[in-house]
Formats: structure tokens, sequence, C-alpha cells
């Protein structure tokens, strides 16, 4: 599995996923179109606060199965556009 790593994640995290067969890969701060041209290659999205997850960008990311959020709450994340992806 391929995740992306959007924001700032602890690297303990990372080690942990990583050690588990995860290919994580973490580009520092991605620009909203480096973004959504390297989504589609990913199964997995990790973001905290400093990335919304938006039903625009899902649209680019057809391959994504998992959004996970490093933090409290899911303020960022547009739960029902994750709903609506998966089902289609």
């Amino acid at each position: 599995m391929r995740v992306l790593a959007v924001d700032r994640i602890a690297p303990e995290g990372i080690a942990y996923l990583r050690e588990h067969g995860v290919e994580v890969d973490e580009p520092a701060r991605p620009s909203r179109e480096t973004l959504h041209a390297r989504l589609p290659a990913y199964e997995g999205l990790i973001t905290r606060s400093g990335t919304a997850v938006t039903a625009e960008l899902l649209e680019h990311a057809p391959r994504l199965r998992i959004v996970g959020r490093a933090g409290v709450g899911i303020d960022n994340v547009d739960v029902e556009a994750c709903i609506a992806a998966a089902r289609s």
C-alpha cells in the first residue's frame, strides 16, 4: 500500500507504518497542484489540520481507500465527500 503523508507526522508513526510494509511518501508541504498531481498513485492519505480533505481533493484520488487524520477532530475532513467517493 502506498500512503501520502501531506502534513508533518511524528517520525515514530511513519516508522511504524514502514515497519509494517506500508510505503509512505512525505512531500514537504506540497502545493495544491502538486498534491492533485500525486494523489492518483496512492491508496492512503494522512493529514493533520494543514490539509483539507474535500470533494475537490478526492476527485484527484481515484485509488484512495483510507484517509487518516493524525490528531484530534475531523473538522478538515469532509466525511460526506469521503463516503460518496467510496461509493463511486
